[in-house]
Formats: structure tokens, C-alpha cells, sequence
């Protein structure tokens, strides 16, 4: 059985997403920290954007994680060469971050404080939901539950009939 590892979580601010890809995102370390002008790739597994505030994200990695930081500088004919390589661990990265997450978990609590409950609006969301809900016919067919109250034409109903012969052939149309 695999021991769970601790996970950390570090709020930033969508600006500092320097580039994309289909597997990750590359970001910039905040000009509070004092690794000012490096930046590091980080897996989208470990990316998630803030639900509850706008232009916010959060990087969810564990204890014992560790990340590649790189500075690159501009050359004479304008091409970027890495200048400058460093590992640091999670607890490292917490507190480069300190600043910004503070800042970011501050807007998060106002927005949650400011959302409102809206019953009616959940009430008519509940109910959209419960007529989609599907329910199995007889014959294997699925419907939409609003559709219950009326029969298929090419159902039997048993109530119906005064026949309590059971040789008759169904056929599922």
C-alpha cells in the first residue's frame, strides 16, 4: 500500500503564465520573489485555473516535488540563451510565492463572501436537470422521464387489454 503524500498549494495570478502547451505551462517566477527573471515548465496535472476568481490559478504539487527553474538573456543578435539553471523543492517555492498567494487568496475570500445563495435559480436548474434523467421502457428503449405519462405506440400495455392469453407474439419495433 502506498503511503499519500502531503499536497501544497500555491496561488498565482494568470499574467505570470509566460507560455502553453498541450502538456503544460511555462510561468514566471513574481518580482517579489528573489528569483526575479527565472521561470519553469509544470505539468498540467499540477495546474488548475481558480474557479471562484477571475485571471487566478493554482499549482497543487507535493512535499517532496521538485522544480527546474531557468533564466534566460537576450544575446547580441537577439536570440534567448539560457543563462542560469536552479532546483529548488516545494517548501522553497511557498514562500517565493508568499506575496502573490496572499494576494490572490484575499480576492478568492471576497468572492466567495459575495457570492450570494439564489434559490429560485437553483430550483429551476434542479428541475431542468430531473427532466432530463432517462428511465428503460419494457422494450429496452430509453426515454426522457418526461416522456413516461405517454405510451409508445409500439409498447403493450397490459392494462389495456381483457386478453389474459400470454401465446400472443410481442414484437419490439
Amino acid at each position: 500500500m502506498s503511503e499519500k503524500k502531503p499536497w501544497n498549494y500555491i496561488n498565482i495570478w494568470e499574467h505570470f503564465i509566460v507560455a502553453e502547451s498541450d502538456t503544460g505551462v511555462c510561468i514566471r517566477m513574481p518580482d517579489s520573489s528573489s528569483l526575479k527573471g527565472y521561470e519553469f515548465w509544470l505539468g498540467e496535472i499540477f495546474f488548475r485555473p481558480d474557479n471562484k476568481v477571475d485571471k487566478a490559478a493554482y499549482i497543487c504539487v507535493p512535499d517532496d516535488f521538485e522544480f527546474t527553474l531557468k533564466k534566460f538573456e537576450h544575446d547580441e543578435m537577439g536570440r534567448r540563451k539560457q543563462t542560469d539553471e536552479i532546483k529548488i523543492g516545494t517548501k522553497q517555492m511557498i514562500e517565493e510565492w508568499k506575496e502573490v498567494s496572499k494576494e490572490v487568496i484575499k480576492a478568492h475570500n471576497e468572492a466567495v463572501e459575495n457570492y450570494v445563495f439564489d434559490r429560485n435559480k437553483f430550483n429551476k436548474k434542479k428541475e431542468k436537470n430531473s427532466k432530463k434523467r432517462t428511465a428503460t421502457t419494457e422494450s429496452g428503449k430509453k426515454i426522457l422521464t418526461e416522456q413516461l405519462d405517454e405510451k409508445l405506440p409500439f409498447e403493450k400495455d397490459d392494462t389495456d387489454s381483457d386478453d389474459d392469453d400470454d401465446n400472443s407474439l410481442v414484437f419490439d419495433g
